[in-house]
């Protein structure tokens, strides 16, 4: 009942809030999904901040026009506004009769163990460690002998966990 009560929050948020028709079958959907990835989500938040703090600052913000915006945008990514975003991706993609597929699928146990393996990979280090590999070795043939040496520690190191 809790959430279906929540679902159904969702769908009015977003009737008032877009133009743009979010079927219940989609906020539903969004809201299982989340559930289950949300906690390798949230985690890399910090990551993706700072990331886009530096955008900024090589942009041309000024530190605290960085900072405030860096702040702002931490504090919409919160679970409700990745559901409300997800939801509408999902009815912009989907079909009703597609969606209804897709939440079978993804809210039956093997789609709850399917999620749970992406979230897991998604917060595993093993997951891209073989892309920064390969990177250190692209980065190894583009680079000058003193620029690579000022990377080479952390590639080694990377490689022999």
């Amino acid at each position: 009942m809790k959430t279906v009560l929540g679902v159904l929050a969702l769908v009015a948020t977003f009737e008032s809030a877009s133009a743009q028709t979010v079927s219940f079958e989609s906020v539903r959907l969004a809201d299982a999904m989340l559930n289950t990835t949300w906690p390798g989500m949230e985690a890399s938040l910090p990551l993706i901040i700072s990331g886009f703090k530096g955008q900024l600052k090589s942009g041309g913000a000024s530190e605290r026009a960085s900072e405030v915006l860096s702040e702002e945008f931490q504090r919409n990514n919160t679970k409700e506004n990745f559901a409300k975003s997800l939801a509408l991706l999902l009815s912009e993609s989907f079909s009703e009769a597609e969606l209804k597929e897709l939440a079978a699928f993804l809210l039956s146990p093997v789609g709850q163990r399917y999620l749970r393996l992406n979230s897991d990979a998604m917060k595993s280090p093993r997951f891209v460690l073989s892309m920064f590999n390969d990177a250190c070795l692209t980065s190894a043939r583009r680079l000058t002998a003193s620029e690579w040496a000022s990377i080479a520690s952390i590639c080694d190191k990377v490689k022999s966990p």
